[in-house]
């Protein structure tokens, strides 16, 4: 069987692009308030000084799930136009002392929010990535829980009329 560099190399280079680290020390939690304040924003969800997205635990805190939000501009280029809030979800790493760093993830688009990559972290990634990072996904502006939300189209019901997905026979 014939491999190719989208099967064997592209996977590989997307990861090691999305994974931003925290080298260099052995304590979990450098890095996260840096990385996270290098970005523009400030938390709005009891965000503290030095961590602007005021991470909460989210569901059972042994799962060791957090969420919070960042606001941004709507328009960077135009402050007054207002902000978003965009809401983003952490899945810590499940080993502390092998923490590498932080792996960024986001399904792409348009329209889908990107926390459930986090938030069901155990069920997308391997026990060996879970344990040297912790996953962050983000609900892009407009989507998930990101508010305000973008709905696109006013009538639903012109794609839904008349659709039956039932199979009719055994074939």
């Amino acid at each position: 069987m014939r491999r190719s560099l989208v099967t064997d190399v592209l996977p590989c280079a997307l990861a090691l692009m999305l994974v931003v680290t925290a080298c260099g020390t052995d304590n979990p939690t450098v890095g996260r308030s840096d990385a996270a304040t290098a970005g523009t924003g400030t938390g709005t969800n009891g965000a503290q000084d030095g961590d602007p997205f005021g991470w909460e635990a989210f569901g059972d805190e042994a799962a060791g799930i957090e969420t919070g939000s960042i606001q941004v501009p709507i328009d960077h280029d135009d402050p007054s136009a207002g902000t978003f809030d965009l809401f983003v979800a952490r899945h810590l790493a499940t080993d502390p002392d092998v923490r590498i760093g932080s792996l960024l993830v986001n399904p792409g688009g348009p329209g889908f929010g990107g926390s459930d990559f986090a938030v069901y972290a155990d069920q997308f990634y391997s026990d060996d990535l879970l344990a040297h990072f912790d996953i962050v996904g983000w609900d892009p502006r407009g989507t998930g829980l990101s508010e305000p939300a973008i709905d696109c189209i006013d009538d639903y019901d012109r794609y839904f009329t008349g659709l039956d997905i039932t199979p009719d026979d055994d074939a």
